[in-house]
């Protein structure tokens, strides 16, 4: 499990699934281990968040059997919920469920700053915005020493707020960018009217995914509410990225 911890925060695609196959491993030595199937599911759920395999639809049911599978082994631990909330939120089909299963682990662990942070993170995509933005707000007073990826879904929801200076401001404490970064980063950019600025994170973004569509890109974004995820598409629409 710690091998493939080590392997899972890096987030790649080759370390995802060499930290899948040692969490399978655990699985194997342990059968009623609820966490090894709570990270065989995180690793399905990172590989349809990034578009990383090839066969999205089977490992969007992987993900969603396994975080089913840990709660089962595990109701009493807050991680199996989390995971079973990200996994739901993902698939977007089920969005009250998602958000009940997240509410869930909160109540046990409420000062645990990734699972407040993912949650705030969420909390866009389902039409809460402003909520997004302090429950992340929340999760880095927990831990003042946090992660990149804590000012991205920050960035993520101060866009859906409609806060676009807030998000340049975020994006300048962030060490490495991700596509995402980029993305949300041009979105704001071009909603303000800084066209030049938005045209270069556009190139940043497309650098890292040479393939990206706007239309690829949709399907993937989960929004609840049809004008955020038009909102969302807008930007990027603007800072001239590719349908």
């Amino acid at each position: 499990m710690l091998l493939g911890r080590e392997h899972y925060f890096r987030v790649t695609k080759e370390d995802n699934a060499r930290a899948r196959d040692l969490f399978h491993a655990a699985v194997e030595l342990a059968p009623n281990y609820s966490l090894g199937y709570a990270y065989i599911a995180w690793t399905h759920l990172t590989e349809v968040s990034f578009g990383w395999g090839d066969t999205p639809a089977l490992a969007s049911r992987l993900m969603l059997d396994y975080a089913q599978r840990a709660v089962e082994l595990d109701s009493a631990s807050a991680d199996t919920h989390w995971i079973l909330g990200a996994a739901l939120a993902l698939a977007g089909d089920q969005p009250q469920r998602a958000l009940a299963e997240y509410e869930q682990a909160l109540s046990m662990n409420p000062n645990n700053a990734d699972l407040r942070a993912q949650y705030g993170w969420r909390l866009p995509y389902l039409g809460r915005a402003e909520e997004g933005v302090e429950s992340i707000k929340k999760a880095m007073r927990l831990n003042p020493v946090y992660p990149d990826w804590y000012g991205q879904g920050l960035m993520l929801a101060l866009y859906t707020a409609r806060r676009y200076p807030e998000v340049i401001a975020v994006a300048d404490t962030i060490t490495v960018r991700h596509l995402r970064t980029h993305l949300v980063l041009a979105g704001s950019y071009a909603q303000m009217g800084r066209l030049d600025d938005a045209r270069e994170s556009a190139e940043k973004a497309l650098a890292i995914d040479p393939g990206f569509s706007l239309g690829a890109w949709r399907e993937r974004q989960k929004f609840t509410r049809p004008d955020d995820l038009e909102h969302y598409l807008e930007g990027l629409r603007k800072a001239g990225l590719p349908e």
